[in-house]
């Protein structure tokens, strides 16, 4: 997976990467609320 992504990212020649997740705070405020239901 990782081999894959570095191959995107050299593709498109991209020199600087930033990774943000939902629990960061300039993001927070564009998620909404999520329901997940576990199916066995």
């Amino acid at each position: 997976k990782k081999h894959t992504v570095q191959n995107v990212i050299d593709n498109l020649q991209i020199s600087v990467l930033e990774y943000r997740n939902e629990s960061d705070n300039d993001v927070k405020k564009y998620m909404h609320d999520r329901q997940l239901e576990l199916i066995e």
